[in-house]
């Protein structure tokens, strides 16, 4: 809500910018309003840049069926997530979509992206030589984040979400529930043995809130 310029960028204290990751950014947001005001094209778009950390490259993954973001898009696939700190947002986006803080592990990145593709026309655009340097999260807190009942229950609600507002929509959300929910209870019986219930039981309880 502070921001003042046409565009947003999100930063933590272990992102690094790049050298060049702001002229490039720069230069392919006005060359997208050039075209956008030639062409008659008013679809608005969000870039993202990749990012390296310890050495590994990184760059944005689609969600597998049960909602993993573990797969690489193919070659002219449409994107529906970025890098959230090495990605640039229209500021208007968020006149009608905001983060959902009650979502676990990443997955509000992936909850307001995917409703900017699906529900209001945004366009994705990777820029892959615009790289952030991303440092290694040191502090307990921070990977916790990325497990737990919390996590599992934004990792369902995120994924039924996108099957709702998808093709063929209440057959893909129906299915999803039927196979998503057995598979978290089996995965946590495998991890945890007898425990796993309560684990499970314990994602639901998120999920349900």
């Amino acid at each position: 809500r502070a921001a003042t310029g046409s565009h947003v960028l999100f930063l933590d204290d272990q992102t690094l910018l790049g050298p060049t990751f702001l002229q490039q950014m720069t230069e392919c947001i006005a060359d997208d309003h050039i075209r956008r005001a030639t062409a008659g094209c008013a679809t608005p778009l969000i870039l993202t840049g990749t990012e390296v950390c310890q050495g590994q490259p990184g760059r944005p993954r689609k969600p597998a069926f049960l909602g993993d973001p573990t797969q690489d898009y193919r070659r002219g696939e449409r994107l529906s997530s970025v890098l959230l700190h090495s990605a640039v947002f229209p500021r208007e986006l968020f006149e009608h979509v905001h983060f959902d803080e009650q979502l676990a592990g990443g997955y509000d990145e992936f909850e307001l992206t995917g409703r900017a593709v699906q529900e209001l026309g945004y366009r994705i655009e990777l820029v892959t030589s615009a790289v952030n340097q991303r440092l290694p999260a040191t502090h307990p807190a921070a990977r916790a984040e990325r497990a737990g009942p919390a996590c599992e229950a934004a990792r369902l609600y995120v994924a039924c979400q996108r099957y709702r507002r998808g093709h063929w929509r209440p057959v893909k959300a129906a299915l999803f529930l039927l196979l998503a929910l057995p598979h978290a209870l089996g995965r946590d019986l495998r991890t945890a043995g007898a425990r796993g219930a309560g684990d499970f039981y314990a994602t639901a309880g998120c999920l349900w809130q």
